[in-house]
């Protein structure tokens, strides 16, 4: 499944015309309901859940990723708060077997990182092994390359929380990885706009700063 950016409108502000690149609602919704989870803002997350025009299968799809980067008690809190809010709905199953995660998770790795693959392999082994292959198991072939949404989308809904979370080592790369799956720099800046209000002022400058470097 993939979720589609609406066409750049036109604002007038002042003697100025801009363009400015803006996003479906359900896709915006789903950025916040990330970041929201992320944060482990649930007040907030439940505010979210009442206006999203996103479906229950999407937003536990997106809610069920950011344990990856927030942890399992932020992914569970923020199921928790769906289920609090919207009722109990069976969720996308994924059918793949477990021994195909490490191929397909090494497979997905590759588009997203590029040329940069064996090098941030590299780097990763160094630190520990085992999370070397962890990344690509667990992160790439368990979770990123679920089905339900394409790479894009999913790139596209890591790119925020990574933000609000400052983390900066690793936000360059799925900046890039967004462009390799077919993502553009203005599909990462209108996400990033989508969560403005959640994010600090500096760490927007500084997101922003770092898309506009993208090639």
């Amino acid at each position: 499944m993939s979720l589609r950016f609406a066409r750049a409108k036109t604002r007038k502000r002042g003697w100025k015309v801009r363009k400015v690149r803006t996003v479906p609602g359900k896709t915006r919704s789903l950025v916040r309901v990330c970041v929201l989870t992320a944060l482990g803002r649930e007040a907030a997350l439940a505010r979210e859940l009442k206006r999203t025009t996103a479906t229950q299968q999407e937003l536990r799809e997106a809610v069920l990723q950011t344990y990856l980067f927030a942890g399992f008690p932020r992914a569970i809190n923020g199921l928790w708060v769906i289920n609090d809010v919207l009722g109990v709905a069976t969720p996308w199953r994924d059918r793949e077997k477990p021994k195909y995660f490490l191929k397909r998770g090494e497979g997905l790795c590759r588009r997203i990182y590029g040329r940069d693959y064996e090098p941030m392999m590299r780097n990763m082994n160094r630190l520990h092994p085992d999370l070397a292959e962890w990344i690509l198991a667990e992160g790439y072939g368990k979770t990123l390359s679920r089905a339900y949404f394409d790479a894009a989308t999913r790139e596209l809904l890591v790119v925020p929380v990574l933000v609000a979370l400052e983390c900066w080592r690793q936000l360059p790369s799925h900046l890039k990885g967004l462009v390799n799956v077919g993502g553009a720099k203005r599909d990462a800046l209108a996400a990033l706009e989508a969560a403005r209000d959640l994010i600090p002022a500096a760490s927007m400058k500084r997101a922003t700063s770092l898309v506009s470097k993208l090639v």
